[in-house]
């Protein structure tokens, strides 16, 4: 959300922008289903789609302001300094001028990328299906370093010079940004799809074996465990005091972050991959019944 405006791509193969009253201020077709998160920059929205193209889209009118040919995206695009980093189905991670949608670079990953790349440092890290992690530089796309952590579907949080990043293989893994190296892990007892929130003090990773988890970030000791009644698929968001994570179970639930007790649940229909948004006071939610949801928070 952006001054009041939700961007929403849906399977119907349309983006939609949403005033705060969730009445359509636009919509925009696209080729294929598009299940990339849209992002924004400068008055552009920045979407990828299954036709396989990166779209930017103006932001009050929906109208096209450059199209740029990708392979097939479900990557979320990620934006910093004015270039968009976004992985695709082609095996390529791609840095396009968020301006004018014209290529800068492309690193090859080596296999399909399902998950948001995220830039923190200079360096952009970015999981692919095959299970390698690959760090590279933010403006060349040039190899810092690599390693096999099981295939990835989970986007990667960095804190303090920590990356976490979930696995299929039932891990969370902490490694050092700058070599790689593993500093701990932490298995759940289902494949982790979905990507963790860090505070402070805690790793919020959910897992397909229906349970939240928070995680001391200096050890990879667990604090407490939450089963929400359904597998997990997207990540938790975190308010000052409760955290908010959406379940196959159909519910929305907020939890107390010291203690994990849970403080409220609220049926929202299977929400699959859709991550919660907080702003405002209000809770932004999507589900596979074709609705956006939108709730107050008790």
């Amino acid at each position: 959300m952006v001054d009041g405006v939700s961007y929403v791509g849906s399977l119907s193969n349309v983006v939609f922008a949403f005033d705060a009253d969730g009445n359509v201020i636009w919509r925009f077709r696209t080729g294929d289903d598009v299940s990339s998160s849209p992002a924004f920059f400068a008055g552009i929205v920045l979407v990828g789609s299954l036709d396989g193209h990166l779209y930017g889209l103006d932001a009050a009118t929906g109208d096209l302001v450059w199209r740029a040919e990708t392979g097939q995206i479900a990557s979320g695009p990620t934006v910093k300094d004015g270039t968009v980093f976004v992985g695709s189905w082609d095996g390529n991670l791609y840095a396009i001028d968020a301006r004018t949608g014209d290529q800068r670079w492309s690193h090859a990953a080596g296999a399909e990328i399902f998950s948001t790349p995220t830039v923190a440092g200079g360096v952009v890290y970015v999981a692919n299906v095959a299970g390698t992690l690959s760090a590279v530089l933010e403006r060349t796309g040039e190899l810092l370093w690599s390693r096999n952590v099981g295939a990835q579907y989970s986007t990667a949080a960095v804190r303090n010079d920590v990356l976490f990043v979930g696995s299929v293989d039932g891990n969370l893994y902490a490694l050092d940004t700058v070599t790689g190296d593993e500093l701990w892990q932490f298995a759940t007892d289902g494949p982790i799809t979905a990507s963790p929130a860090v505070s402070a003090d805690a790793v919020f990773i959910g897992s397909t074996d229906g349970n939240l988890y928070a995680i001391d970030v200096e050890t990879g000791e667990l604090i407490w465990a939450v089963d929400t009644g359904g597998e997990i698929r997207s990540a938790p968001v975190h308010g000052r005091n409760l955290i908010y994570i959406a379940s196959m179970s159909g519910l929305l639930t907020a939890i107390e972050k010291n203690t994990g007790d849970i403080v409220w649940q609220i049926a929202i229909g299977t929400p699959l991959g859709s991550t919660p948004v907080l702003v405002g006071g209000r809770i932004y939610v999507g589900s596979d019944d074709g609705n956006l949801y939108v709730y107050g928070r008790p």
